[in-house]
Order: structure tokens, then sequence, then C-alpha cells
């Protein structure tokens, strides 16, 4: 009987403190999830925050984790901003009497021809002496931990390293064909190869960690606001990556993403409401797990670090980017990050209402079985909820 009583009270602080959790105006739109037929099957949560009175408007599952595909980038955003300098250093370099020396660091618009400015190339070009390319401290994989087998070969999933050159997408895979992953070396050897034919000198890689003199300098590239909007706008997963890699190498002196992230979780975001498992830049990987409540925190940090201005010039709106085609009538009022991979959508961001509310969600959805497409209707249809109503 005492045991029975003890169950009852348990349960009824249990449904009371979910009540307490979704004030009034929040159960309506609560309603609005659970009558979308995709979603019942799914796993959904939601979070919004109100940056006015400093309070959750709602809150539905927002404290469980979910795969958070590309929303993964608004933490690799964050790291960005605060640790890599307003121009990427492209390499360092020692420029001797008859060699030039570079220490590559990583740089994702190193003859990228989506950003013009290219002041490091113009540097390489104008030199005329032999050129060495330095290793760096390696600690990490070409490809990231849980990354899919299967997707190697596209062009959406980059092969990390530390002197990425612009080449041409990834051939498609031929059923039968023999599949041969690159080393470290050969990435050396191809970066190498690619400097020597466009820049018509010898380019050659260094057997040893040359330790550089007091004379080394450091070039710099493209703005780091402008590859990170290119990141955002697109969802450029090598961006991502490759970003993460030269924070690190700033940091501890090695390509480790995984030893940046650890040091991330632990110092500068050690205040996440549910810690999460953070373990690539770009969202591949199904291991990375972030609740809607992580997500909020992150946004609330980047505007009071960086500012509303500085988001509104690196997260696309309303029918821009990736949200190409969505959200129309909200250009100027939406400014997110999309989320996609198989099964799973996410949608995390800043929303100015109707009523002019400043608002901060993350809506995220795992485990779907319908179409993507339709799920991404329906989440419109709920971010059009709550602008309608707040």
């Amino acid at each position: 009987m005492i045991l029975r009583i003890h169950l009852l009270i348990c349960l009824i602080s249990l449904f009371m403190s979910a009540c307490m959790r979704i004030p009034r105006s929040g159960r309506a739109f609560l309603k609005t999830i659970k009558k979308e037929q995709l979603l019942t099957s799914a796993h959904c949560g939601v979070a919004v925050w109100n940056t006015q009175k400093q309070a959750y408007l709602i809150q539905y599952n927002s404290n469980k984790n979910f795969i958070p595909a590309s929303n993964v980038k608004i933490a690799t955003l964050h790291a960005a901003l605060q640790f890599l300098p307003d121009s990427l250093p492209s390499f360092d370099y020692d420029n001797t009497t008859d060699t030039l020396f570079i220490l590559p660091k990583g740089d994702p618009s190193f003859f990228n021809p989506d950003f013009t400015d290219q002041p490091a190339v113009d540097f390489l070009k104008k030199e005329k002496k032999p050129i060495v390319i330095v290793p760096v401290q390696w600690e990490t994989e070409i490809y990231g931990k849980g990354w899919a087998w299967d997707d190697y070969q596209s062009s959406y999933m980059p092969e990390k390293s530390p002197i990425p050159v612009y080449t041409k997408r990834k051939e498609a895979y031929q059923p039968g064909a023999q599949i041969i992953f690159p080393s470290m070396q050969d990435k050396y050897e191809n970066a190498a190869q690619f400097l020597s034919d466009t820049l018509g000198r010898t380019v050659t890689i260094s057997n040893s960690n040359r330790k550089f003199n007091e004379n080394v300098q450091t070039f710099y590239s493209a703005s780091r606001d402008s590859v990170c909007k290119k990141m955002m706008f697109e969802s450029d997963n090598f961006i991502a990556e490759q970003l993460l890699l030269m924070i690190s190498n700033t940091l501890t002196g090695s390509m480790n993403e995984n030893k940046l992230m650890g040091k991330i979780l632990s110092d500068s975001l050690y205040a996440f409401p549910q810690k999460p498992i953070w373990v690539d830049g770009s969202g591949l990987s199904r291991y990375n797990l972030f609740s809607p409540e992580d997500l909020v925190y992150l946004l609330r940090k980047i505007e009071k670090d960086f500012g509303k201005k500085r988001i509104d010039a690196i997260f696309p709106t309303g029918n821009e980017g990736t949200l190409k085609g969505t959200y129309d009538d909200k250009a100027g009022y939406l400014y997110a990050k999309t989320g996609t991979l198989s099964g799973q959508i996410t949608l995390s961001g800043y929303l100015t209402t109707k009523k002019n509310t400043p608002l901060i969600f993350s809506v995220m959805v795992n485990n779907h079985t319908g179409k993507s497409s339709e799920v991404k209707k329906i989440m419109a249809r709920l971010i059009d909820k709550i602008w309608q109503t707040y």
C-alpha cells in the first residue's frame, strides 16, 4: 500500500513538472505537433527561448538528445569566431636564401575559386625559389568518426587535409572498382604536385618536422567571416572540418579535432544544459548528440559574444542558402541553420516574430520515415505557428 502511494506521488510530481515546463501558450503549439501524422512515429524535440524575458516559451523533449546533423556547424561556427583571427592563417613560412619553407595551416580557402581574394597564393606565385612543404603535427584521420563508408566517394563527405588544395569533385564510384583510401603521404604528394604544376617550379616535401627559426612569418588568406558564411549558407562540410583542424592547430600545436572538442566542452562551452556528444565539425556523423536546449544555449552564446549584426551577416535568412525556396515571407525575420541526414531533420536559429518578439529556437526531428521534403514542410508550418503566435 505504501509503495503504491509512493509511486502515485512520483507520477503526480512528474506530471506537474512536465506541465510547469510548458507555459499555457505553448500547450496549444504542442497540439499542433501531435496533429502531424508524419511526426507521430518520429522523435521530436522543440525549445523556444524568449530573449526579452530570458525564459523558455516552449520546451517539448527539449532536454533529450537528438542527432543534430548539420546543426553541429553552429558549434563549429562559435569556435571559429572565438579562436581564429579575422583573416585565416594559410601557412607559416621561412624564406631562406635559396628555399621557401612553408608549414600549412589547413586553410580551406587555399586555391579555392569560391574565394577571389587569394593573398597567400599571390605570394607563392611571386616567389621564384623552390618550395619545401614541412609536415604538420597530424594526430587525426582523413575521415571522421561515424561517417558512412558508402558516402566516401560523395562530394559532401570531404577528406580532411593539413594542406587542402582545390581539386575536382570526387568521381562516382563504379561497382566492382578497387577502393583505395588515400594516406597522409598521398595528401602531401598530391598537394606538392598540384603546387608544382600550378606555380611552375619544384615543390617537394620535407622528410622531417623542420623547426622554424625566429624569422618565421605567417601568411593570411580569406576573411574568417566570409569562410564561415559560406559554411553556414551552403552547409559546406569541407570548410567545417578544416576550420576545426585550424583551431586545433592554433590552440594545441597539432591537428587533432577530437582533443580540441574535448577542450572546448570543458572550457569555453562548459555550461551546456545537457553535455553533448560532439565528434566532428560538419555533422556527418550520427555519433553526434545534442539536445534542443544545447543548441539554444549555443545560439544564445553566439549572440551574446558576437552580436546580432554579425549573426545576420553569417546565417542565411529566408530564401537564402540552404533555406532557398522556403521561408520567403520571413526573410529578415528568420536566420537559421538547417540539418539533414536520412531520417533526421533539424532547424535551429533566430526568429523575430510578427509581434516583434526576438526568439531563439531549435526544432529537431529524428527517426522519421517520411520524405524529407514533407517533414521540412511540417517544420515550416511549426515555425510559422511560432511566428504568428508570439
